[in-house]
């Protein structure tokens, strides 16, 4: 058999800072932990789509409290398919 279930997890927000390194890449500051569900993936993807360059230029980088905050993943609220 197979079953599925699907529940709204809610609407979050987050902020996501960029830095421009000197050598073309881009970082991605993010408060949003990646455990295992592709939220730097996704993150990294968004970005590079938004500014039309290539995904290997992105690198997301997780900040501690000197960053942006996120107030977590739990629900998988990051990444729901």
């Amino acid at each position: 058999g197979f079953a599925l279930g699907v529940r709204h997890v809610g609407r979050g927000s987050t902020t996501i800072s960029l830095r421009l390194g000197r050598d073309g890449t881009i970082e991605a500051r993010t408060g949003v932990g990646d455990q295992g569900g592709g939220q730097h993936t996704l993150i990294q993807r968004i970005v590079a789509a938004t500014l039309g360059v290539d995904p290997v230029t992105v690198r997301v980088r997780r900040l501690s409290t000197e960053g942006p905050q996120d107030p977590g993943i739990g629900g998988s609220r990051v990444t729901p398919v």
